[in-house]
């Protein structure tokens, strides 16, 4: 047997280690929970400063430093996490275009304003209604015929010289030539007016009823 002066020196040594390993492995545990500071970006600090300074957007900030308007706008999100500032939101100005505006005027009453060159209606509104109004019974056959063949209404009042967004006043014209003929049939209707006729028959109850009786 050892003598017990040895062993006692054994244990103090084994001691003595453990404690230098406990110590080491604590001292990595705080250096691994200890919050690292985070890196910045480089044109952070500017960034920053123009855009607190106003007059500059995001964007043009961005493209000054060689770096988008989304990551600009990343790197000023971060700033604000860590530091708590909050910098006032801007917005590029609008840049409006010039909207080209020609004389126009009406071939039947006469009145004129101005439109974009794209407008092509020869009538004003109210014309066109009662122009449609006046409608012959030749130009209601031409329009049946024009929309028997598939022309979009647009362009059948077109055709006819009216106004190409009011053609509700046409479609009455040409339900009542209908019913006048006895022609007001589904497949009739159907042919005319397209899968979108019930608007047309909701305004004329007794024909409706008449029409879901066939």
């Amino acid at each position: 047997m050892r003598p017990l002066e040895v062993r006692r020196a054994e244990l103090e040594e084994k001691i003595a280690r453990s404690e230098r390993q406990l110590f080491k492995l604590r001292a990595a545990l705080v250096a691994l929970l200890e919050p690292k500071p985070r890196k910045t970006h480089p044109v952070e600090d500017a960034l920053v400063n123009g855009y607190r300074d106003g007059g500059k957007t995001l964007s043009m900030l961005g493209a000054e430093h060689g770096i988008s308007g989304e990551y600009a706008r990343q790197i000023i999100i971060a700033y604000e996490a860590r530091t708590g500032e909050k910098l006032p939101r801007k917005k590029a100005p609008r840049e409006r275009r010039p909207v080209t505006r020609v004389t126009w005027q009406c071939s039947d009453c006469g009145q004129s304003r101005m439109v974009t060159p794209s407008f092509r209606a020869q009538r004003c509104r109210k014309c066109s209604r009662l122009a449609i109004l006046r409608i012959s019974d030749d130009a209601v056959i031409q329009a049946i015929a024009m929309r028997k063949a598939g022309m979009p209404w647009a362009d059948v009042c077109r055709s006819l010289g009216e106004h190409p967004y009011r053609h509700q006043p046409l479609a009455s014209r040409i339900w009542r030539r209908l019913r006048a003929e006895g022609q007001l049939t589904t497949p009739e209707i159907t042919a005319i007016f397209g899968n979108g006729w019930l608007w047309l028959a909701r305004q004329h109850p007794a024909d409706h009823a008449s029409i879901r009786q066939q």
